[in-house]
């Protein structure tokens, strides 16, 4: 498959009974190509070739690696399930999720990647977004979310787009609403690089949950009303190992914010460019500390 060097027996949904053709419902044929991957003892790559994969939540319980791959913006997902699209719960240490070179379009206002370790065991799991294109749909339906992590461990996001509404949305209560990635529990060493997360209320949303090691870099967040959000309340378990460089926030909305982080130590943030306020003009902090 061009441009991927991984490892793995590869699954084309397609010699499993997927169409891709926009219209047909190929929930069963991708569950059943995901169920293939997970019977192999290594685990598998579940391809997704060039077309629109009509699909409602698939939900992956896996104590393999999984790999989810297409050809880029040419491979769509299209999710159709209120509940999600695609759910993966680790249920052994060291297991692996790569989605790579896929879009994910929304037809159904939901959020669109959950994953779920678990608090007494296989955490250590190790997650590999990459190359995706996460995007409103037909008629402005958008994913309420784009990622909702719990319980990860290695969490790795390269070269990714998360597409909000086309104007932002109107701001909520979060994290129901309009978030481009959720830290939901407990998650260590997340890694976010060469990615832009706009047209969302919350780009980055943590509250009250602990997180160790987060890197953001060479990012941009536009048109957000509020950048990041890491608030641990006193008397919980504080976060620490926040770094923010070469990054872009744009929050131009009243009463909004780059940056707000509590509760936290060993915090580095360097040659970053942060703007906030309506309009670009600052009617509240840039940084709140």
């Amino acid at each position: 498959i061009s441009g991927y060097s991984g490892g793995g027996i590869v699954y084309n949904v397609k010699s499993y009974g997927a169409v891709g053709d926009g219209s047909t419902d190929d929930t069963t044929a991708i569950t059943n190509t995901i169920n293939a991957a997970k019977a192999a003892t290594s685990g598998g790559v579940v391809y997704f070739p060039a077309g629109i994969y009509k699909t409602n939540k698939q939900t992956i319980s896996s104590t393999k690696d999984i790999t989810l791959l297409g050809d880029g913006d040419v491979s769509v997902i299209a999710g159709y399930d209120a509940t999600g699209c695609i759910n993966f719960t680790s249920a052994a240490d060291y297991a692996t999720l790569e989605i790579i070179n896929l879009r994910f379009r929304a037809y159904a206002t939901g959020p669109c990647i959950t994953f779920t370790g678990s608090p007494a065991g296989a955490r250590h799991t190790r997650i590999l977004l990459k190359l995706l294109n996460v995007s409103v749909g037909a008629g402005n339906t958008y994913w309420t979310r784009a990622l909702v992590a719990s319980y990860a461990s290695n969490l790795t996001i390269d070269n990714c787009v998360f597409e909000g509404t086309a104007d932002g949305g109107t701001p909520s209560t979060p994290p129901n609403t309009n978030t481009a990635i959720e830290i939901a529990a407990i998650c260590v060493n997340t890694r976010i690089s060469n990615t832009s997360l706009s047209f969302w209320q919350y780009g980055i949303y943590l509250n009250n949950t602990y997180q160790e090691g987060l890197s953001i870099s060479n990012s941009d967040m536009v048109c957000v009303k509020y950048g990041i959000h890491l608030i641990q309340t006193a008397g919980g378990t504080r976060n620490t190992g926040i770094y923010l460089t070469t990054t872009h926030i744009d929050a131009r909305t009243a009463g909004s914010y780059a940056v707000r982080i509590e509760n936290c130590s060993a915090v580095y943030i360097s040659s970053c460019l942060f703007i906030a306020g309506l309009n670009g003009c600052s009617d509240t902090a840039e940084v709140l500390m």
